[in-house]
Parts: C-alpha cells; sequence; structure tokens
C-alpha cells in the first residue's frame, strides 16, 4: 500500500509522446525515507509503526526509465508478535511512456504473499497487460497512465497553475488487474524553508516545491464514494518528493528524507537534451 505512494500523480490521459509536450527533467536520483506512525484511532489495537523506503530512479527519455522500490516495516500490534514486511518492486518505462514493465513482490515474514510480473501497453484505447506470474494471461484494462508519465505530468500541471483535477493510474499492484482512480489537489508553489529534511538535500537546485494531495478511489471497496486512503508530499520540480504522509483513516503514517544521493546520468543524456525531449 505504501507503494502507491510512488504512483501518484497524474492526469488527462496525453497519447502524444514527450517530444510534443513541455520537457520536464526528472533527475536520476536515490532517496532514503524513514516511516514512523503518525496517528492511530482507538478503532485498531496497532501501537506502533517503523520502516524505511529506498526509492531509486534511473534513465532519461532517451533510455527510458528504471525505478527500483523497497520498503521494509515491522508492526506493533497489543498482543501479537511483531509483523514484519518487505515490498519490492522494480520496474522499467519507455521513455514516451507507452510501455510499462513491472515485477512486483510483497513478502510477510518469510513468506511471499504476492507476486506479480508483466508487462502493460497503452494503446488507441486502453492498455494492454500482458501478465507472466503468477498466471499466463492477457487483458485490457480502461486508459490510464504510467507512473513516471504520472510524475512529469503532475509537474506540468503545477507549473501551469492548475490545481484539481482526476486521473487513472495503472502501476502493477492490486493483482495488476485494474487501474486506480485519483483526485489531486496542487498547492501554491512555495519557498524552500531550512528543516531537517532540506539539510539531506544541499544538491537540490531548486528552492521551491509544491505541496500535493491525492486520493484514491476503489469503487469496489468503498461503495460510499470516499477514497480509501489519501496520500501528501511536497515535490520538487526534479521529481524529488519529501515529507510524506499517507492518511488510512483509522491511521496515519509519516515519512521524512533520511539522504538524498543524485545519480550520474546516461551516456546518450546529450542527445536527449539537444532533441529537446526530456
Amino acid at each position: 500500500m505504501i507503494r502507491s505512494l510512488f504512483i501518484i500523480i497524474s492526469y488527462i490521459v496525453f497519447l502524444c509522446t514527450a517530444r510534443a509536450e513541455e520537457p520536464v527533467f526528472i533527475v536520476p536520483h536515490r532517496a532514503i525515507y524513514d516511516f514512523r506512525l503518525d496517528n492511530v484511532s482507538h478503532e485498531i489495537t496497532v501501537s506502533g509503526m517503523s520502516g524505511r523506503m529506498v526509492y531509486e530512479l534511473t534513465g532519461s527519455a532517451c533510455q527510458g526509465y528504471r525505478t527500483r522500490f523497497r520498503f521494509i516495516s515491522r508492526i506493533h500490534i497489543e498482543g501479537m508478535p511483531v509483523r514484519l514486511t518487505d515490498q519490492q518492486t522494480t520496474s522499467y518505462e519507455t521513455g514516451d511512456s507507452r510501455t510499462f514493465r513491472f515485477n512486483i513482490t510483497d513478502q510477510e515474514g518469510e513468506e511471499v504473499t504476492y507476486h506479480a510480473e508483466g508487462v502493460a501497453k497503452r494503446t488507441q484505447d486502453g492498455i494492454t497487460v500482458i501478465l507472466k506470474k503468477p498466471k499466463e494471461k492477457e487483458y485490457k484494462l480502461a486508459m490510464a497512465e504510467f507512473p513516471i508519465m504520472q510524475l512529469k505530468n503532475i509537474i506540468r500541471h503545477a507549473k501551469a497553475g492548475n490545481h484539481f483535477y482526476n486521473v487513472t493510474v495503472f502501476d502493477g499492484t492490486n493483482k495488476a488487474n485494474k487501474v486506480i482512480k485519483e483526485s489531486i489537489v496542487i498547492g501554491k508553489k512555495k519557498a524552500l524553508l531550512s528543516d531537517s529534511e532540506t539539510e539531506k538535500m544541499r544538491k537540490l537546485d531548486e528552492e521551491e516545491y509544491w505541496p500535493v494531495t491525492i486520493s484514491y478511489f476503489d469503487d469496489g471497496e468503498n461503495k460510499d464514494g470516499l477514497p480509501i486512503y489519501r496520500s501528501s508530499f511536497l515535490l520538487h520540480e526534479n521529481g524529488v518528493m519529501r515529507d510524506l504522509h499517507l492518511d488510512y483513516g483509522t491511521f496515519s503514517v509519516r515519512a521524512k528524507l533520511n539522504s538524498l544521493e543524485f545519480l550520474e546520468l546516461g551516456k546518450d543524456f546529450d542527445q536527449c537534451e539537444n532533441a529537446n525531449i526530456k
């Protein structure tokens, strides 16, 4: 569920390539976040939660984008052993966001509870998913955006001053058989203030950011039309996110940036830059 954080973002469905849009440069980077329990209601017995998430993004519009994600958490429930979860995702998205490959593994303790591997392709009338694991299967879904496409588009909307929109997203989660409906709110651009997180980000060129809030919907799970959860974060123009917060109604968790490392650009970055297809 934490993974949904990095699926955040997206807007009007575009089939055009990045060449036909305003170029957006997403910096290759590795970010490490520390999670903790923020609030919990009396309805549940969770007494504590801690975790660490590592998010790595490499590539460019020419090479395509590779992401690696791992989130390990420890959940403390009254009267029960500590619950250890390990979520891992690797993915590749082409520079034009027409193809998305994913490999997802969820583990609780020593048991693998979910594993999916496949490829999704955007067509003129939707998405075709070719699943390799857990079983070979092919099916169609409604039109949706892939993760990097979403990240670029939220930045485009933010720069254009658009503050609200709805979108559908596909990232391979939820058994890879459905798209996610999202409502996104983007706040006004703010100046960077000195705090414990900004000390980790001295290499950031941007001194401003946008506050973003996303509500996630599942009509099959919540018939009342309310979101199943909300996420919020601060987004910099180069794609770096910080001060993450997830609200599931009965409890919420918060993540602070522990470290940030910018990675080397690909060998063909100059070609991307000259072709103006970042």
